[in-house]
């Protein structure tokens, strides 16, 4: 199926340009192939597997590295230090931490452990063509982990569908709950405490006659009508101008009410939808390469408006004496504001 529908049409394509080219343009395209020895891989979809690696032997030099560190505390700590001013690094470019709680930044404190891995990480391995100067071949080669986890991402959004179904049940209970208001099997008023009271002093207000125009003021000129106050005054929003007329789109209008009417029923749901997408999205992340020390722990750092905290993975190279920037990932513990307002209601 792989083959029929995107390799064969692909290699169809290819022999198609190359009968186009001229006879100078096959020449050189002929000479540029036969530099370029490397082969070229063609990997397979649902044919990597992941292949776990011996524990690391006494004689290795990746655990002789291990021991020489494991008996040097001043290059633990440096390597401690280190990480801290990454941290920091990653703090200061952060425009939304900086915005919200200013800046400089300093490290208040930081709690950092370094750990040395039994074994080296698994290796991922695919099936594909290889594609080489002598011919076509079925071949199985080793790939790098990240693309495989970006992979996995794109095949498997656990993710998403995770938050999707967060969507769905959140708009499906909300549309049960309107359901069950219009049968009236839940109010949709919150019910009184307390009945409302009937007393005399009300009844005898409400009996009391209205003014009249009869009726004479202090200096002798009559009172207005309070029936037609009221008329007046029972609606301010009422004007001078004709209550119908102009000309309206309806079209237009009853497009906007549906657009507001949807966005009031999936209000919420997107709310959740969000709400569980931040819990359980993650970057895919590389696996750090063999040999490496793992430190880790959390780094706070001291802002003019807050203190933040964050918790760190790092993996220390003792062969280039730097942490692998690829496999180095962080995340935001906490915020505490040093001066906060309350809330408002």
């Amino acid at each position: 199926m792989y083959w029929s529908t995107v390799l064969n049409p692909f290699f169809r394509h290819v022999d198609r340009e190359y009968e186009n080219l001229s006879v100078a343009e096959k020449k050189a395209l002929d000479e540029e192939m036969e530099e370029e020895a490397e082969p070229w891989f063609i990997p397979f979809p649902f044919t990597t597997k992941s292949v776990s690696q011996p524990p690391y032997k006494g004689s290795d030099p990746q655990w002789q590295q291990f021991i020489q560190l494991s008996k040097d505390k001043e290059a633990q700590q440096q390597i401690r230090s280190h990480l801290s001013q990454v941290v920091k690094g990653a703090v200061e470019r952060h425009p939304a931490i900086t915005a919200r709680c200013g800046g400089p930044v300093k490290i208040r404190r930081y709690w950092l452990d370094i750990d040395f891995p039994s074994r080296p990480p698994p290796v991922f391995y695919s099936s594909g063509l290889l594609m080489q100067g002598d011919g076509l071949y079925w071949s199985t080669q080793q790939v790098d982990s990240f693309a495989v986890k970006r992979l996995e991402k794109i095949l498997w959004p656990q993710a998403m569908a995770v938050s999707t179904w967060a969507f769905t049940s959140t708009l499906v209970k909300q549309h049960f709950m309107g359901i069950s208001r219009a049968l009236g099997f839940e109010s949709s008023k919150p019910a009184q405490p307390f009945p409302p009271v009937q007393g005399g002093n009300i009844q005898q207000k409400t009996e009391r006659p209205l003014p009249s125009a009869n009726r004479q003021t202090p200096d002798g000129t009559p009172a207005e009508n309070a029936s037609h106050n009221v008329s007046k005054t029972a609606d301010p929003r009422q004007t001078d101008e004709p209550e119908s007329g102009g000309k309206t789109n309806f079209v237009r209008d009853t497009a906007i009410s549906h657009i507001e009417g949807m966005k009031q029923i999936t209000e919420g749901p997107v709310r959740e939808f969000r709400k569980k997408l931040s819990q359980t999205w993650s970057p895919p992340r590389q696996h750090p390469p063999r040999g490496c020390v793992l430190v880790s722990g959390f780094v706070e750092c001291d802002l003019p408006k807050a203190m933040v905290l964050i918790d760190v993975w790092g993996f220390w190279d003792p062969r280039t004496k730097t942490f692998d920037s690829s496999s180095t990932f962080m995340n935001l513990r906490r915020i505490q504001l040093k001066r906060q307002a309350p809330a408002r209601g």
